[in-house]
């Protein structure tokens, strides 16, 4: 009788729990959520494109954004994973970034465009001294660019952000011109001469760049 009763005992499913464990079903880790792209197209390293001239995308996704102002955009609802950004600026030629997007992606400044040069000549008014010559300044203030006019009111800028960029002509106790160029994408500009610059009336002191 007493064999029997330990075969049985023996037989019967042991549900003894150990203190503090817990048999609750773990539920399956969450696909992470769906987040947003963040970032800067600049033209060089420090001009941002002009307003309604840049586009970012990203391949196989249909999710795009345009450019701020500044050049900053957001890529708005992209799933979790690894991308090309087409960036497009117009005038420029595209450029294609990997990126991935972990919920919260800042991806930084992207650099589109190669450096371009614009050269010339300044031709003063008659009444232009050798002084006149040696102390004008060309420059494009949106880069920070600048230059003395060499001999015979020759120029040359060089690395310059493609596009349409202002060029400025600083001469002593004459007006202040300017004008606009259109900057080849790592080319050359050649023969932008500027006009005879008049007598106008005297500004005020100009710290020379």
């Amino acid at each position: 009788m007493k064999r029997t009763m330990l075969c049985l005992f023996l037989a019967a499913p042991l549900s003894i729990a150990l203190p503090g464990t817990s048999f609750a079903t773990e539920e399956p880790p969450k696909d992470p959520a769906p987040g947003s792209l963040v970032g800067r197209v600049l033209v060089l390293a420090n001009v941002p494109p002009a307003a309604g001239t840049c586009s970012v995308d990203l391949t196989g996704t249909g999710l795009k954004a345009t450019c701020l102002s500044d050049g900053r955009f957001e890529v708005k609802s992209v799933p979790p994973g690894t991308y090309e950004l087409h960036v497009k600026v117009n005038g420029l030629p595209e450029r294609v970034v990997n990126v991935v997007q972990d919920a919260a992606e800042n991806i930084g400044d992207v650099i589109v465009g190669t450096p371009g040069a614009v050269a010339g000549k300044v031709i003063l008014t008659k009444s232009a001294s050798d002084d006149d010559y040696d102390r004008a300044v060309v420059g494009v203030p949106e880069q920070g660019i600048y230059v003395q006019l060499g001999v015979g009111g020759q120029y040359l800028l060089t690395g310059l952000a493609p596009g349409t960029r202002t060029v400025v002509l600083w001469v002593p106790k004459r007006a202040v011109q300017s004008w606009t160029v259109t900057v080849a994408n790592g080319g050359l500009t050649s023969g932008f001469d500027l006009p005879r610059v008049g007598l106008g009336d005297t500004v005020p002191v100009i710290t020379k760049p």
